[in-house]
């Protein structure tokens, strides 16, 4: 019997400690599985905080990467390669590291509210150095090149590379006067491959249309000026001061033929960059036309409409105001009958002959076409190209008939000279 209880004892015994064991091995499974899962989610939860701290380390690197010294290093590597292309040799300058200009130390002279102000147009800017690229306000100024230590006198320049609200700008300034208000004058550089190089150094995804609204209109139009690649002569625009403001100048290397057709076109090439910049930057800017050697300009336009021209422009403009075809070729019924027939300038050894298909003046041995036939009031006039010899070509004859047989004549020259014969006869 004791035997038995001692053997059921000992039964019941192993049943308990292998239950138990049982349980602590489930625990200890149970408890496996818990920190398992307590891991992967943390390990998930670190996954989801990863993007977002990478984005923002991203964020961080494109707001801080506008400039460094790997991109200053870049820039330095074009500047002379660019310096080359152009004959030129440019070095590069920094604060208390000054270039002379003139007399003038850059960039130190315009910086931290120094004697000069930078301008642009007429509208005062910001400067500031930095290192970054990233001002609060203003124009963060990254680097400075100058070819002054190499040019002759009169033929200096100086680069004020700038990034403006994420813009990247090259400004010069080849100043080499003071004025009054000690300004120092910059327009953004009209080199394309300039402007093109640094942009792609800065890599900036900020357009200027994105950041236009930042900018005065003095700044706009500066850009619109560099960045307008679409004249139709050689020549260059510039942004000129006076007393009503900011004007663009459109400055030719040559002179406008004085026939109608390449007036009629130059009258259309200057309506379409007035449009365009009262597109790109507002109305009432005035845009004018100047050709060389003349003292006032040929012509100017607010918003593609003609506010002033020379004598020459203005008759074309007025016949197409009045809806002549300036195109047109020579028409009999623009010849009245009393215009036609033989005439000469008494004492003058000059005589016209006027007919429907073949008019023309005879001076000497020389025959001159006059084209183009029609009235202006009282007045047959007559396009022309005659020339004597040291004299301006004469490019409008006016006829006017006092009587029957008698009339007045005028001779018109390139200049808007006029001569006035009043002894025409007719000789029918």
């Amino acid at each position: 019997m004791k035997k038995f209880l001692l053997t059921s004892f000992l039964l019941v015994s192993i049943l308990f400690i292998i239950a138990g064991c049982n349980k602590n091995s489930s625990t200890n499974q149970s408890n496996n599985l818990n920190e398992n899962k307590l891991e992967s989610s943390n390990t998930l939860m670190d996954k989801n905080k990863a993007p977002s701290t990478k984005e923002s380390e991203n964020l961080k690197e494109i707001r801080q990467s506008l400039w460094s010294n790997s991109k200053d290093n870049e820039l330095k590597s074009f500047m002379n390669t660019w310096g080359q292309t152009m004959n030129q040799t440019y070095k590069q300058y920094s604060p208390n590291n000054n270039v002379d200009l003139y007399g003038l130390q850059l960039p130190d002279s315009v910086l931290n509210n120094n004697k000069w102000q930078a301008v642009i147009g007429n509208t005062p800017i910001v400067l500031n150095w930095s290192e970054s690229g990233e001002e609060e306000s203003g124009y963060s100024l990254v680097a400075v090149y100058s070819d002054a230590e190499a040019q002759d006198h009169l033929s200096k320049h100086v680069y004020f590379f700038t990034i403006n609200s994420g813009v990247p700008k090259v400004l010069i300034t080849s100043q080499n006067q003071g004025n009054p208000n000690n300004y120092l004058y910059f327009k953004e550089t009209e080199n394309k491959e300039l402007r093109d190089g640094f942009s792609n150094i800065v890599n900036s995804s900020v357009t200027f249309d994105d950041a236009k609204s930042n900018f005065t209109k003095d700044e706009q139009l500066s850009y619109f000026i560099s960045n307008y690649d679409q004249l139709p002569y050689k020549g260059y625009l510039t942004t000129e001061i006076n007393g009503n403001g900011t004007r663009i100048t459109y400055y030719v290397d040559e002179s406008i033929p004085n026939d109608k057709q390449a007036i009629s076109e130059a009258i259309e090439h200057l309506k379409a960059i007035s449009l365009s910049v009262q597109q790109k930057v507002g109305e009432g800017i005035t845009v004018s036309l100047k050709e060389p050697l003349e003292t006032e300009y040929t012509l100017t336009l607010i918003d593609g409409q003609p506010t002033q021209a020379n004598h020459i422009f203005g008759r074309i403009i007025q016949e197409v105001s009045n809806g002549a075809d300036i195109s047109r070729s020579e028409s009999s019924d623009l010849i009245p009958s009393k215009f036609k027939g033989n005439w000469r300038i008494k004492n003058r050894g000059i005589s016209f002959i006027l007919e429907d298909d073949n008019s023309r003046m005879i001076f000497g041995h020389d025959t001159t076409e006059l084209s183009n036939p029609r009235m202006e009031g009282e007045y047959l006039i007559f396009d022309s190209n005659f020339r004597v010899s040291g004299s301006a070509p004469i490019i409008y004859v006016s006829i006017k008939l006092t009587e029957s047989k008698v009339g007045i004549i005028s001779f018109e020259n390139d200049r808007g000279e006029v001569v006035t014969h009043d002894f025409l006869e007719n000789d029918r």
